[in-house]
């Protein structure tokens, strides 16, 4: 079973957690720090980094990622999980510094959940892991 680290506040993690627990092997981080060490002890597949992961320290852990030559090939996927008020224009400057930083996906998984239903939001979630994951 694929390993994804799944970098997110304890709200985002449960809604991740709903969708992909049956489907891969979820390592969960808090922290910038944690998720370091988990980089460190177990072979990752994938990293799915939450916008508000550790007071938004989503693009840290994306360098971090991207500097290492264990790591920089492990795709990365940065996503807006949770449900809040931001400008389209905004989150189109985060999609565009995402992948200028080396990001693999940007998704708006609460987008999707709102028009699509939180089933639909978990299978589009799910291929696009497996499209990743080659």
């Amino acid at each position: 079973m694929k390993n994804i680290l799944v970098a997110a506040t304890p709200s985002a993690f449960k809604t991740m957690r709903s969708a992909l627990e049956n489907r891969f092997s979820l390592t969960h981080c808090f922290n910038l720090d944690a998720a370091r060490a988990a980089l460190d002890d177990a072979p990752v597949d994938l990293i799915l980094c939450c916008t508000h992961f550790d007071e938004s320290r989503m693009f840290d852990l994306l360098r971090y990622v991207k500097m290492q030559p264990a790591l920089h090939r492990i795709p990365f996927m940065c996503a807006k999980i949770v449900e809040d008020e931001v400008s389209a224009t905004y989150l189109q400057g985060v999609e565009i510094a995402a992948r200028a930083l080396g990001a693999d996906s940007f998704i708006d998984f609460s987008h999707w959940k709102r028009i699509q239903g939180e089933q639909l939001a978990f299978d589009e979630l799910t291929r696009t892991i497996h499209k990743l994951l080659g």
